[in-house]
């Protein structure tokens, strides 16, 4: 009897352990889902609040100083001598910075950005390229929209050039040469991230208000057809082998207290059973 006790204790523990560290951000999990799994941080105001739910999606509202979500460094050698692009869906709205690889003012090479101007009708991308920012913009190209979009930026290395796509329509390019990232430990910052203190002193400050889907970035060139296709299933892109990053809100499975109590009670008969047999 004493030994069924502490099975079943055992089986409690072990229901509540799993409950406890599956309710740590309630039933999501925003983090890298890429096979890399990068650490990122949160701003205090990205909470369990401030996610919601549309059509296959979780989305999460990032606004202010503080909501924010960052990677820990750790992009060393994405844009080096090598296809790249980045696509990203958020709700379109009132944004100025939307994501920044980087620090302002003190950026290096391989760093990017996307912006979206206030009138919410241009759309920017920069890319650091030794001592300057090479700009890629487009005027005009999009609507007022407030749906969610798919924003992408693609670079191919064997002709040189940058291409900007919004819902899978080309809508502006040109020619960068090779950005040498190999030694960027800077990190990447979705809305910025405050971190105390003024401006001019290499602080990103959240910019704007918008619900964020997903930033996936890939060690390959996306083609048209492929952001289309994801444009038109109206979700989420799939990681791949090329994936280096990919920044989500994810669904967490919860444990059913029932299944968690029996696999701990069978557990521990399990082991009851090998104590007796070799006594």
């Amino acid at each position: 009897m004493k030994s069924l006790f502490f099975v079943l204790l055992a089986g409690f523990l072990c229901l509540c352990v799993n409950v406890v560290c599956a309710d740590v951000f309630g039933q999501y999990e925003i983090a890298d889902f890429s096979n890399y799994n990068r650490a990122i941080s949160l701003g205090s105001s990205v909470t369990e609040s401030a996610i919601t739910q549309q059509g296959g999606m979780n989305l999460v509202t990032l606004s202010g100083d503080n909501g924010y979500i960052k990677t820990d460094g750790g992009l060393q050698g994405f844009t080096y001598n090598s296809d790249w692009s980045w696509m990203t869906i958020i709700e379109k709205s009132d944004v100025s910075r939307i994501f920044m690889r980087g620090q302002a003012w003190v950026d290096k090479t391989g760093d990017f950005d996307l912006r979206m101007s206030n009138d919410n009708d241009n759309l920017y991308t920069w890319h650091r390229l030794g001592y300057r920012w090479m700009d890629l913009n487009s005027s005009g190209s999009t609507t007022d929209s407030s749906d969610l979009v798919w924003l992408a930026s693609t670079y191919d290395f064997s002709e040189s050039i940058n291409r900007l796509y919004f819902n899978g329509d080309l809508i502006a390019e040109h020619s960068i040469g090779s950005m040498d990232d190999s030694n960027n430990t800077n990190s990447l910052n979705i809305n910025g991230q405050w971190a105390g203190g003024a401006r001019g002193v290499g602080n990103v400050y959240g910019e704007g208000t918008f619900d964020f889907g997903q930033l996936i970035l890939s060690q390959s060139c996306f083609s048209q057809e492929t952001l289309l296709d994801v444009y038109y299933d109206g979700g989420y892109m799939a990681s791949d082998e090329n994936t280096w990053l990919d920044i989500r809100v994810g669904s967490v499975a919860v444990p059913v207290p029932g299944a968690l109590l029996l696999g701990g009670i069978g557990l521990g008969c399990v082991r009851l059973l090998k104590k007796r047999r070799a006594i």
